[in-house]
């Protein structure tokens, strides 16, 4: 479409982490306040969109890994529909949860750049039918319905993201937006079903990086079994290696169906409370995260 990408952008190793503290090339530093996080995983494009280094940036989201560095920078930030942008090329974490998505100063940017990167690839078997439609200034705020699950807001939202919350509430209310309380069902163990599948998938997808055909080689080493351990050990970091251990044991005889089993069966679950809240009403509405950005190392 005539862009120019003008570089690579650091993050958490493999995607894994929410701080952008995980990297490789080390930690990307929140622009407003160096001594806080940017947050992650794709802190380095967000960072980069912040300070203008560039009026659009992507990033990939799988668990938040765009939202919580827009949401962290103060910048827009956006994850498409599973499917809607094609993951071709990307290097794969979650193969269920990964979406390709955009970092913007404006809403506008970011309608823009989905216009462009919101279509459908032959490349992408999970790639969807047809393309994103801009609707941006097609609705009234009047014929607008906001679901709000008002008992995840009950406990551990930090005060100064509860008052940004309420008051964007107010705001819209006054425009004639309806808010309605919705209850999501099986909600409470997103974060347990999320680490299982994630992980999951992720020590089956990184499999593939065994010194031979992706990703860095070890120097020395004895035997074949020897050069994918050495390479192993040396090619990850502690986060990962942590994740793929996890997701190994998740999906090892005996533990597959007690645990990856069964957060399939909660994540449909899920599901299908979402469908039935979003008969309801049109969007939900939460913060991004429950505090803004924190301090390095905490």
């Amino acid at each position: 479409a005539g862009a120019i990408v003008i570089a690579t952008a650091n993050m958490d190793e493999f995607a894994m982490g929410s701080s952008n503290e995980h990297s490789a090339h080390g930690p990307v530093l929140n622009p407003h306040d160096t001594s806080r996080v940017s947050g992650g995983s794709s802190g380095g494009s967000a960072v980069a969109c912040t300070l203008g280094f560039a009026p659009l940036t992507l990033g990939s989201d799988t668990g938040g890994s765009v939202r919580l560095p827009s949401s962290f920078c103060g910048i827009f930030g956006f994850k498409p529909t599973y499917g809607r942008v094609s993951r071709f090329g990307l290097v794969a974490y979650g193969s269920s949860l990964d979406q390709i998505s955009p970092f913007a100063r404006s809403s506008d940017d970011l309608d823009r750049i989905m216009q462009i990167i919101g279509k459908q690839d032959s490349n992408d078997a999970t790639s969807l039918e047809g393309s994103y439609s801009s609707q941006l200034g097609k609705s009234s705020f009047k014929d607008i319905k906001i679901g709000v699950p008002r008992k995840l807001l009950s406990h551990g939202i930090d005060k100064n993201v509860s008052d940004c919350f309420t008051q964007l509430e107010t705001e819209m209310k006054k425009r004639g937006v309806t808010f309605i309380d919705v209850d999501l069902e099986g909600i409470e163990h997103t974060l347990s079903v999320y680490y299982i599948i994630a992980c999951a998938e992720a020590s089956s997808n990184l499999a593939r990086f065994d010194g031979i055909r992706f990703g860095s080689r070890a120097e020395k080493f004895e035997d074949l079994q020897d050069l994918y351990s050495a390479t192993r050990s040396a090619g990850f970091g502690a986060e990962v290696k942590k994740r793929i251990m996890l997701g190994t044991y998740a999906l090892s005889s005996g533990y597959y169906d007690a645990y990856y089993g069964r957060a399939q069966s909660v994540r449909n679950l899920m599901k299908n409370s979402f469908k039935k809240v979003f008969e309801q009403v049109d969007f939900i509405y939460l913060p991004t995260g429950p505090s803004s950005a924190f301090k390095c190392g905490e």
